[in-house]
């Protein structure tokens, strides 16, 4: 078994929505990172047999894909420990599978998480990240963003869609331009290939992200956590994965 220095940590709990989070890990996944499957059960009896079952996973995806996944599995409670577990394991991404990215509870872990989490709510559209959206508004909290679109492009040369809303107040404009302005000068740097778009005029800007998302189908979207919550409320049936960062805790890392 290789040791990972690095992992992208998976919550399995042997539904859908954990395998449909562990086929984003795999296209995320790239040189000398690992795959952890994180499971946490309620009582220290539980442990045993929950590892028996998660070798059986294990066991089945390396004779699918030639490719060796790790676990962990813990007593405790899944709102409290995903994050202690992911910083353990040195990890880059945590990759979860949602039923609803509106859950209070949920919502705490993921916008407190030093790691950044990845919500999924179906398999990949595609057999690649081809097209990835950045809403971005006037907000220089936004620019950390920045950091991950730049991993993101050159790792998976992928297309970067920059979503802005339609100002009309002056002051907000001029910020704004001022904030394109540090957009484009740090990804003409870094050699990213990217688009700005801007939503109509009169509508709702989280709405309007949503509705360019599918018509797009979007592989990925970029929040900040501090905006998380504006934009689940608008979320309807939309089935885009969610790349969620903590503007105060981010963390970045490469893929070697």
């Amino acid at each position: 078994m290789e040791d990972f220095a690095k992992h992208i940590v998976v919550p399995w709990d042997f539904t859908e929505r954990a395998e449909q989070a562990l086929a984003h890990a795999f296209l995320l996944q790239k040189g000398r990172v690992g795959i952890k499957l994180a499971h946490i059960v309620s009582k220290e009896a539980e442990v045993e047999p929950a590892k028996i079952k998660l070798q059986e996973v294990i066991d089945k995806v390396k004779a699918e894909k030639n490719f060796e996944l790790t676990m962990v599995v813990r007593r405790g409670n899944i709102f409290k420990d995903l994050g202690k577990i992911a910083e353990e394991f040195n990890a880059l991404l945590v990759v979860m599978g949602v039923h609803d990215s509106r859950n209070r509870r949920g919502l705490k872990v993921v916008v407190k998480s030093p790691v950044p989490f990845v919500l999924v709510k179906d398999f990949p559209l595609h057999d690649a990240y081809r097209e990835i959206v950045v809403p971005m508004d006037e907000d220089k909290k936004n620019r950390i963003m920045l950091n991950w679109v730049i991993i993101l492009s050159k790792y998976y040369d992928a297309n970067i869609d920059i979503f802005k809303p339609f100002l009309s107040n002056s002051v907000a404009n001029t910020k704004m331009k001022g904030q394109l302005f540090f957009i484009k000068k740090n990804l003409d740097s870094n050699g990213i290939v990217y688009g700005v778009k801007t939503s109509k005029r009169d509508t709702n800007f989280p709405e309007e992200v949503f509705r360019f998302l599918d018509e797009i189908q979007a592989d990925m979207m970029l929040l900040m956590s501090h905006t998380f919550k504006k934009y689940i409320k608008k979320v309807g049936e939309n089935k885009t994965p969610i790349l969620v960062i903590n503007p105060l805790k981010a963390k970045l890392g490469g893929f070697s």
